[in-house]
């Protein structure tokens, strides 16, 4: 008769629900952006949202406050999600399994386009990707890979998309999908070459050893030292930002010309919105009569960028880098929206 140690199952079923941390993990993170995304509250939030520059008037530092406020209401969810996704990605996903997914980067436009496919899929705003971008930039993941996720997930995302036919004009979407694919094929370019940050913390360990507990623990500091970093200097910028934004509700969008254009690319490459909410400040600005052009620059640059999420990629993007990406996005903004004022559009 064949006797078991009685330790032997237990570690083996500890080990066995060890293995399956990372999915739990990123199961969590989806029911969280799926609260976020489809609940009724912030369907309405979206709907809603419509950044405060058609309001005119002039600048105060109330409706700065007001403005940072309605961010913060409308994108927790999806930061919190963020938050929770990076650190299932720090603590318990193996850097083999990401590095065979972004590859090395040796291959920057296979990188590049394996990140925007994953963001794309994560539903996260731009401050949620910044989270988990900071993540895989410290498991030692591709540069080009990391920048691709961050900047596709808001701005390619199937639902937003979706969501972008059925308000705006389909020639605005098109419009969206070619500024998002060349703004990838950017990345891919100017980031190939870039070393990556860090070669990542040492392996999650495997074996009987690792056990729920532990688990959990990394999770638990992961998650923790996440929030310590990124969310102060988040807050604080977001609040500088709402500020700012009063600035931009005091301008005439009324014109086409080349300067108008260029500052609504960089007005929305700076401001933050939560998730698909650039949907309705363009349809917003349409109605209140600014030019089909502004609107465009708008739908294109204010999902891909905004301070506290260039703030919070400092720590695995070079500084450089990020400039160039800011100007990169401003200029393929300014593009679109030329485009779009174009007879016929």
């Amino acid at each position: 008769m064949v006797t078991r140690s009685p330790s032997a199952v237990p570690g083996a079923r500890r080990s066995r629900l060890a293995g399956r941390a990372p999915l739990l993990a990123v199961l969590l993170g989806c029911a969280l952006l799926t609260w976020s995304y489809w609940s009724p509250a912030g369907v309405a939030e979206r709907t809603a949202f419509d950044a405060g520059l058609t309001g005119g008037g002039a600048p105060d530092l109330v409706s700065g406050i007001g403005h940072a406020a309605a961010h913060l209401l409308g994108a927790w969810k999806t930061v919190l999600a963020g938050l929770v996704v990076a650190a299932a990605v720090d603590a318990l996903v193996p850097r083999g399994r990401l590095l065979r997914l972004l590859g090395h980067g040796g291959r920057p436009l296979r990188s590049a386009a394996a990140g925007a496919l994953l963001g794309g899929l994560s539903m996260l705003c731009s401050g949620g990707a910044a989270a988990v971008a900071v993540a895989l930039g410290r498991r030692g993941a591709p540069v080009a890979g990391t920048v691709a996720f961050w900047v596709a997930g808001p701005m390619l995302n199937p639902a937003v998309l979706v969501l972008c036919l059925s308000v705006l004009p389909w020639e605005w979407t098109a419009a969206r999908v070619a500024a998002g694919a060349a703004l990838v094929l950017f990345v891919a370019y100017h980031f190939g070459g870039a070393p990556r940050a860090q070669d990542g913390p040492p392996e999650p360990l495997r074996g009987p050893e690792f056990d729920d507990l532990l688990a959990l623990r990394r999770f638990g500091r992961s998650l923790a030292r996440l929030a310590r970093t990124l969310l102060p200097d988040y807050l604080i910028v977001v609040l500088a930002a709402g500020i700012a934004q009063t600035w931009l509700a005091a301008l005439d969008w009324d014109t086409a010309a080349a300067p108008m254009l260029v500052l609504a690319a960089v007005g929305g490459a700076l401001l933050i919105v939560p998730l698909a909410a650039e949907i309705p400040v363009a349809a917003a600005l349409h109605r209140a009569g600014a030019v089909p052009g502004v609107a465009g620059a708008f739908l294109v640059t204010l999902p891909v960028l905004s301070l506290p999420a260039l703030l919070m990629l400092r720590a695995v993007v070079p500084p450089r880098g990020l400039v160039a990406l800011a100007a990169a996005v401003v200029a393929i903004g300014a593009a679109t929206g030329a485009a779009l004022t174009l007879p016929g559009w």
